[in-house]
């Protein structure tokens, strides 16, 4: 009834829980509930700018004609001092810097969503800013990230995202659009026995062999793709460019899976797998997990499939009893 009255205007109390106070703030459901984020800020306002932009140019032009005048004053070991302090404190600077580098990532990279747009005005010298706030899903506060016009119109707030970040320069900034959605980090596993349920019960093949591990094989940079309508669950590794090769990923349900053909041997380290020419398969528990090449590739790519079995393995069991656990 409360909600009902707050949307036709006559609880205007009820409103006010979600009233910003302040315009660095916005609301995001990102990590499963709503939340108000502070946005980060990376610019500072127009006196301290001013101020500290005054302080770099005329700084050190005051430092070094105190200096000189010590130094033409017969206070010349003084004069020599702050010179000395002068250098020692270009040294530590360096230092520091190169420390800091060494110890903090030059690059963060991370799925998010949109939570606000918003757009800096440019004058006569300077070109309008386009900002986004995205929200990670990990830190306390928001990014607050600068892009194009043209990805502006591309990502309306509540868009899931894939960014990417150079941290020693912000101007270095890529934001795409992602699909399917992606999931904060918190709510991964929860989101995962989601599907599960609707799939019935079996796991995401993209969690059976990863995007660099298909590249391994495939040799070269790959995109991945669901496909529906098959016995189990599918995932199709491929060149973005073209259709083949490709790496088909495979769960079945054990009594579903197929028949094991007369060529196949053995999997060296596998309790309960098998080669055939350009495929794999393993079964844990009551999962099957089938791997096999479309298309011609390098005959080492085909050697590591062997390779490639044991990680699977480890991984089936892991998810074969987690499903297992959710069971009871």
């Amino acid at each position: 009834m409360v909600a009902y009255a707050a949307a036709l205007g006559a609880a205007p109390a009820a409103l006010a829980v979600f009233a910003q106070g302040s315009t660095n703030v916005a609301w995001s459901s990102y990590r499963g509930s709503w939340q108000l984020l502070e946005i980060e800020t990376n610019t500072w306002s127009w006196p301290w700018g001013c101020a500290i932009s005054v302080a770099i140019a005329l700084g050190p032009v005051l430092y070094f004609a105190a200096a000189i005048w010590l130094g033409t004053h017969g206070m010349v070991l003084l004069a020599e001092e702050m010179t000395g302090l002068v250098v020692a404190a270009g040294l530590a600077g360096g230092l520091a810097v190169l420390a800091r580098r060494a110890a903090f990532p030059r690059v963060a990279e991370f799925d998010g969503q949109v939570i606000r747009q918003w757009m800096v005005k440019g004058d006569s010298d300077s070109e309008d800013e386009y900002h986004v706030a995205i929200d990670d899903g990990t830190r306390d506060k928001a990014w607050d990230l600068s892009i194009g016009a043209e990805r502006y119109r591309r990502l309306p707030p509540g868009t899931f995202v894939h960014a990417r970040v150079n941290l020693r320069s912000r101007a270095d900034v890529t934001v795409e659009p992602v699909e399917p959605p992606a999931v904060a980090h918190p709510l991964a596993r929860v989101a995962a026995d989601q599907m599960r349920a609707v799939t019935n019960g079996l796991p995401d093949p993209a969690d059976l062999v990863l995007e660099t591990e298909a590249a391994a094989i495939l040799g070269g940079k790959v995109r991945g793709s669901h496909l529906d309508g098959t016995p189990g669950r599918t995932m199709i590794w491929q060149p973005p460019s073209t259709g083949r090769p490709m790496l088909r990923v495979e769960v079945r349900h054990a009594a579903d899976a197929r028949q094991v053909p007369p060529t196949a041997r053995p999997a060296p380290g596998v309790a309960d797998g098998y080669l055939v020419s350009q495929g794999a398969a393993v079964t844990v528990s009551a999962l099957t997990a089938l791997i096999s090449i479309h298309g011609s590739v390098h005959i080492a790519s085909e050697a590591s499939l062997a390779g490639l079995l044991p990680v699977v393995e480890g991984r089936l069991r892991e998810l074969a009893r987690r499903i297992d656990f959710n069971q009871y």
